[in-house]
């Protein structure tokens, strides 16, 4: 006959009232788990399904020694069965990130057919190790009958559970009110027995049945897998952020079984430095001093500065996906080993040759192995250095040799929020003969390096998008400016090797009045004033600093940003990593009040951009779309393209280069343009056709005036001429009406566009470019005429880049209202002038395709793309793709990788 709560175990049906299912954090869901949960009040009962793919036979071998079970589950650092009783074992757990505690608990199998049985885990106090068993209790190799609690009342446990601490869990701490912090989840050493009818027949089984969570795990052959439950029961939860902690633990306890079936080696091997990473972080320290400590870290070190250790933790608020993509980039070392190259990869184990040049006055280097889990929404890393490896093609000179003895951290999403600890532990043996001076230097290197990464991972988990950090208003800069101020620190002379952040001046403590401001207040209480820090500090803070947190500083008050404005070997250094000429896009900076350019802006957005334009393209494809002239082409983001001729033919050409032929009628196309996945056509008759999806049959159509020549810019505006007038027309589409009118050049209008918000810039065949703003109804400025005309003009930034009928490309700011230079590209007339990413791209009557770069003051790096069998007509490019339409309506696609 089965225990009682055994019975009631089995027969409660998940899949009904009042349980519930609780969502997975992934889709399709590991091992297929599907989590629920029931309550009553704040008793909670908490239960995973999966299916696992092992024979029955072999899940009931592993169960038969609760040894197993304690090895698959890297939570549990140590078990050992006790000698009074197999059936009792004491295991040593993590219950939170920075304890361990020793608990006691009664293990038993219960097989109930030759499908099914019933793994359980029951607590036990710390005294009671030595079970009598009853007179008729019969053992044999399938069962461990007659459970010793089972002749208590059943609703004892449910009745004196109170809320403690989880067996396995990491960091998923839960006492009681008046527990001690040391109690265990099992163990709770204030428990006292109620005066039941149960205290009677405690005293026949020899056992205290603890208050607790009792541990089900049950297994049940099925036709397609082995059914796999785990149960916890009953909990005290008293908010979700615990609910979540359990579920997140109860669904690893799943996943690492699992592994440890399959005989997973990199899940082995990541279980294990699991252990040693709670190990370590339960080392005592007497050994070592504390020569730093803020509210992110603390850094000890021995007496002899060979070993460093760094310890903290944080609890910040993040996204799920987010947190996916900040800490799977995170190997826990990258900020101090900036040269790393990996010797070899696999999904979980990655082996790197890491050198730093943090740890000594020459580079030291070191072959580490670093092992990655990402379950769901909870994450850990570690490394560790091994002996040199065999395929490391890297030299390991004697004496700039260095050892990472632990680099680990661990994340856990829960809900909303996401709790982390990390360890570094490392072996210095060349700080040892170094002077306090120098010593000082680098504990601030390697310290500054290690909060600049906190500070990145924290606020880049928060953002909607972690790859713009530090791009909102909602940062907290004097945070930042409060966590980087122990970079200027000062050495105390009675402990040479105990540092401290720098002591600022205090304010005195002077009565309250009316008059008190808001600044003194805050310094009454902080004793910080961060106003008074002098411009060399703040300079210093600001060299330790990553350049996201520079930018954000620069943008608290002015006095900073002159700071930092004035600082040019910062900038010089920031360019110098990430930015280079190729990799600005078109438009590289917005204006600031006060002409202050946003420089984070500007190079955050050079950091996204990576020009694959070094190389010349891999593929060429040529297609024959038409017999007759094509005049544009545009790329939409959904990868189709649409080519489009004045005469008013119109070929969408697919991803797979399968291709679909339309027209539009009998008008002649006077402009047209792309907008992510939107087609706008502009027609010589008056009509603008806006073309959703670029489906031909899903259109919006509006009447505007009749032009001859029309072009499109941002936000359905239009700017529309006629061959024969010099009258430029700006339409607002979105209202249906022409905005306002210019007199523009005295000669024929070749080309216009909007180069910036408001400012519309025309060309004419005299050779002059002049610029309007339709705000003020005004002409802005005009160019001089230069010795030909321009035929057609892109622009980027201040710049005009356009190309004249001589073969000449011109380049020219129109903010100073200067030519800067030019360029001489072809002896035929320039038909297409393009620019992306600080690329120009021409196309001449002489049926080449040529390539250049510019900057500010530069244009060269000239090179032939390719030459064509007719002139070019139409161009698009980016990043990726370059095409080229012909006049004898060839079509060429080039792929740059």
């Amino acid at each position: 006959m089965l225990p009682s709560y055994i019975s009631t175990f089995l027969a409660d049906d998940v899949t009904q009232s009042p349980w519930e299912e609780i969502k997975n954090t992934i889709d399709p869901p590991l091992f297929c788990m599907e989590s629920y949960t029931k309550h009553v009040q704040n008793m909670y009962s908490l239960h995973t399904t999966s299916l696992l793919h092992h024979t029955y036979n072999a899940l009931l071998s592993f169960f038969k020694t609760p040894s197993n079970f304690f090895s698959s589950q890297p939570s549990i650092t140590s078990y050992e069965q006790t000698k009074s009783n197999g059936c009792i074992y004491t295991l040593k757990t993590n219950t939170s990130f920075a304890h361990l505690v020793t608990v006691n608990v009664f293990s038993q199998l219960i097989q109930i057919s030759d499908d099914e049985f019933v793994f359980c885990l029951t607590p036990l106090s710390g005294d009671d190790v030595t079970p009598v068993a009853q007179s008729n209790d019969t053992f044999n190799e399938n069962t461990i009958p007659l459970d010793p609690i089972d002749s208590f009342d059943t609703s004892f446990i449910q009745q004196t559970v109170q809320l403690t601490e989880h067996a396995f869990k990491q960091n998923l701490v839960i006492q009681t009110l008046n527990a001690p912090k040391t109690s265990g989840p099992f163990l709770d050493q204030n428990y006292s027995k109620p005066s039941t009818k149960g205290s009677e027949e405690e005293s026949k089984s020899g056992l205290t049945p603890k208050t607790g969570t009792v541990h089900y795990y049950h297994v049940k052959k099925l036709r397609d897998g082995i059914q796999f439950e785990c149960h916890f029961a009953p909990v005290e939860v008293k908010s979700n952020t615990l609910l979540i902690n359990y579920i997140n633990f109860q669904r690893r306890v799943v996943y690492h079984l699992n592994e440890y079936l399959l005989h997973s080696t990199p899940t082995t091997e990541i279980a294990e430095m699991f252990r040693q990473f709670h190990k370590y972080l339960n080392l005592p320290l007497e050994n070592y001093t504390v020569i730093h400590r803020n509210s992110q870290f603390t850094v000890y070190a021995n007496y002899d500065k060979s070993e460093l250790v760094i310890y903290g933790g944080a609890t910040f608020a993040c996204d799920i996906q987010n947190l996916v993509k900040v800490f799977a980039k995170n190997d826990g070392l990258a900020f101090l080993f900036p040269g790393s190259k990996d010797i070899s990869k696999t999904k979980h184990v990655r082996c790197t040759h890491r050198e730093s040049p943090y740890f000594g006055e020459k580079n030291v280097c070191t072959d580490c192995i670093t092992e990655t889990l990402i379950l769901e929404g909870n994450f850990f890393v570690a490394t560790q250095s091994t002996n040199k490896m065999v395929l490391c093609k890297n030299s390991h000179e004697e004496g700039q040799t260095f050892s990472v003895v632990m680099a680990a951290e661990q994340i856990e999403w829960i809900g909303e929020k996401a709790q982390s600890v990390y360890y570094y532990h490392f072996f210095t043996p060349q700080f040892r003969n170094m002077t306090v001076k120098a010593y000082k230097e680098y504990i601030n290197i390697i310290s500054s390096a290690i909060l600049s990464t906190r500070i990145g991972i924290q606020f880049g988990c928060a953002l909607p998008d972690p790859e713009m950090w530090f791009t909102t208003a909602t940062i907290p800069f004097f945070d930042i400016l409060r966590l980087a101020i122990f970079m200027s620190v000062q050495v105390k002379k009675d402990k040479p090797f105990l540092y401290v952040p720098l002591e600022l001046p205090k304010v005195p403590q002077t009565p309250l009045t009316t008059t008190t401001t808001a600044f003194e207040m805050r310094c009454r209480f902080s004793y910080v004033s961060f106003t008074d820090l002098d411009e060399r500090v703040v300079t210093k803070v600001m060299s330790y600093l990553p350049l996201e947190s520079v930018c954000a500083l620069m943008k608290t008050s002015r006095k900073y940003f002159g700071i930092g404005y004035k600082a040019k070997y910062l900038w010089k250094t920031f360019y110098e990593v990430h930015c280079s000429p190729q990799t600005f896009k078109k438009w590289t900076s917005q204006k600031m009040p006060h002409q202050k350019i946003d420089y984070f802006l500007a190079v955050g957005i050079s950091r996204k951009t990576s020009s694959l334009w070094t190389r010349r393209p891999v593929s060429i494809r040529k297609m024959k779309l038409c017999e007759q002239k094509i005049d544009w082409i545009h790329r939409t983001e959904s990868g189709e393209s649409a080519i489009i001729s004045r005469s008013g033919f119109c070929c969408k050409l697919y991803p797979d280069f399968s291709m679909k032929y339309r027209a539009f009628g009998n008008s002649e196309v006077s402009g047209s343009c792309s907008e992510q996945n939107d087609i706008y056509v502009g027609f010589g008759n008056g009509r603008v056709r806006f073309y959703w999806n670029n489906d031909p049959k899903d259109f919006r159509e509006i009447n505007t005036l009749k032009f001859q020549r029309i072009e499109f810019a941002p936000e359905k505006k239009m700017i529309g001429w006629n061959e024969r007038s010099n009258v430029v027309y700006f339409c607002d589409l979105n209202l249906n009406k022409t905005v306002c009118l210019f007199k523009a050049q005295r000669k024929r209008i070749t080309h216009a566009m909007e180069v910036e918000r408001g400012v519309i810039v025309t060309s004419s065949t005299d050779g002059s470019y002049w610029g309007f703003d339709w705000r003020m109804e005004n002409k802005v400025f005009e160019s001089q005429e230069m010795l030909e005309g321009i035929d057609v003009f892109d622009s980027f930034d201040n710049y005009l880049v356009g190309g004249s009928s001589d073969g000449t490309v011109w380049m020219y700011d129109w903010r100073k209202l200067d030519k800067c230079l030019d360029r001489t590209t072809s002896p035929g007339k320039i038909n297409q002038v393009k620019v992306w990413n600080r690329k120009i791209v021409v196309c001449s009557e002489d049926r080449s395709v040529y390539s250049l770069e510019c900057c500010k003051n530069w244009m060269g790096k000239m090179s032939v793309v390719y030459s064509l069998d007719s002139p070019v007509t139409a161009l698009y490019f980016d990043d990726v793709y370059l095409l080229t339409a012909t006049n004898n309506g060839c079509m060429y696609t080039s792929i740059f990788k």
